[in-house]
């Protein structure tokens, strides 16, 4: 493996990881998730039950 592959490589691994972070941290996700799963199952029961 080049020089460059491997510079490349790790350049993309730190992005990766970067990105991850991002989210895991949005609100989607973290100690919001059991709030946007309840949610989305009230909406699929009943979609008019969840606001908009």
């Amino acid at each position: 493996m080049s020089r460059f592959e491997i510079q490349t490589m790790t350049r993309m691994e730190g992005q990766i990881h970067h990105v991850d972070g991002k989210i895991q941290s949005s609100f989607l996700f973290g100690g919001n998730a059991p709030y946007v799963e309840e949610q989305y199952e009230l909406y699929l029961a009943d979609p008019a039950s969840v606001r908009g």
